[in-house]
């Protein structure tokens, strides 16, 4: 009797915990079905009041008109090497601070890490005057290189790969030691093949990031042939009205590339998260 109601608990909490999961998911989903739903609306539908969830006659000439208002592929392909550049970078970066966090001492570690990661709490909004003066003094303004510069900084990354690496026992550095390996060597031949997959995470998240920044470009990108999609779409309204149909069509197809780089690496990301469980 005792194991009848036990089973029956289990399964009630199961209902429940995979209802939770449905309604979470429904959430999330339902603004972009609601989004991909006006992006094949007539112009004169959106606003039908009430509005209607799916259009009645469907329509996918927003999405050619895109193509014909802006020149959409160059924008992407923009945003494209802005971020995949940011991201490469970052994993340079990131990937040897965190292996000289994680695996070797020296002065100042424990400061230094929390002084880096504190760069999470702090608004790009109020930075941008320093940030400002300093691109202008690189002569970087008005450069992809200056967005692909600011772009690198991505402290979660660190914080990801610091985590994992210190879960990596101690006795692999020290065979390869007495096997006369370097530093260099231990870190590109040991630690970074056991780290792929929490680089992958990192690397994933820093390109949406990247994909989907607005502000920094805004500020330090000027020419039209420098922009990003995120800035690229502004054209397809005029002074006074826009066509939220043709702009929501833009914002399904530009969600489509991180959409693609989420599918193609996401076996490795549940395995990176948990794999670089935040041990102290």
């Amino acid at each position: 009797m005792k194991r009848k109601k036990a089973d029956a608990k289990r399964a009630v909490s199961q209902g429940l915990i995979v209802l939770g999961c449905l309604l979470i998911c429904l959430i999330w989903v339902l603004p972009f079905l609601w989004m991909l739903g006006t992006s094949m609306r007539r112009e004169i539908d959106s606003f039908n009041l009430p509005p209607a969830f799916w259009p009645e006659q469907w329509n996918i000439e927003n999405y050619q008109k895109v193509f014909d208002m802006i020149p959409f592929l160059k924008f992407t392909w923009n945003s494209f090497f802005i971020s995949a550049s940011a991201t490469l970078a970052m994993l340079v970066v990131t990937s040897m601070a965190a292996y000289a966090f994680a695996r070797i001492n020296f002065a100042f570690k424990k400061i230094a890490f929390p002084i880096l990661l504190s760069g999470m709490m702090i608004p790009v909004s109020s930075t941008l005057v320093p940030l400002f003066f300093t691109i202008r003094d690189l002569n970087l303004m008005d450069t992809q290189a200056a967005v692909i510069l600011l772009g690198i900084y991505y402290p979660i990354g660190l914080l990801l790969l610091r985590q994992f690496m210190m879960t990596i026992p101690k006795s692999y550095d020290e065979a390869a030691y007495i096997d006369g390996a370097s530093r260099l060597r231990i870190f590109w031949s040991i630690i970074l093949p056991m780290s792929r997959s929490t680089m992958i995470v990192a690397a994933v998240l820093c390109f949406v990031v990247n994909w989907n920044n607005y502000l920094v470009p805004l500020v330090f990108l000027n020419s039209e042939g420098n922009y990003p999609l995120t800035l690229g779409m502004q054209f397809l309204k005029d002074s006074w009205t826009i066509d939220q149909t043709v702009m929501l069509a833009a914002v399904v197809l530009s969600v489509i590339p991180p959409a693609i780089v989420y599918i193609t690496c996401q076996k490795f990301l549940l395995q990176g998260v948990i794999t670089s469980g935040l041990k102290s």
